[in-house]
């Protein structure tokens, strides 16, 4: 076992991939440690090697310039859910987290929801990561 972020996690490898197993009293203090870091690295991020659910974090970050205000858009659940699945996935390959646990997936996006309506400053975030022309997608 070992100490990140103050959180006791245990690394192992699986088919040659390291994967950090966090004991289910530390999930949601590491999430809660780790997500404020994620989303302010999100403009610096290379978002070609990004997974799927980021890059339809990013296309949802374009289509968001389209609506008036962040409280419109905050109020559509589809795009929301989006970014929530785009955050949360860049939580899960950050930690290289590999779980078969519904309940702990649950967990994340939970905290993740909560974060984003606490702190709407991160549809801004958002905005600016992406600068990428419309034929791109």
């Amino acid at each position: 076992m070992a100490e990140q972020d103050g959180v006791q996690v245990q690394t192992r490898s699986f088919r040659g991939v390291p994967i950090v197993e966090i004991a289910d009293a530390d999930l949601e203090l590491y999430i809660r440690q780790r997500l404020p870091r994620i989303l302010s690295d999100l403009p610096h991020i290379k978002w070609s090697h990004m997974t799927d659910a980021a890059y339809a974090t990013r296309w949802v970050a374009r289509a968001m310039k389209r609506f008036s205000s962040v409280a419109e858009l905050a109020h559509r659940l589809t795009l929301q859910q989006t970014v929530i699945q785009g955050i949360l996935s860049l939580i899960m390959s950050e930690l290289h987290y590999e779980s078969t646990d519904a309940s702990k997936h649950r967990l994340a996006r939970d905290i993740t929801n909560e974060y984003l309506q606490k702190y709407a400053d991160f549809y801004m975030l958002a905005m600016d990561a992406c600068h990428a022309d419309d034929d791109e997608f």
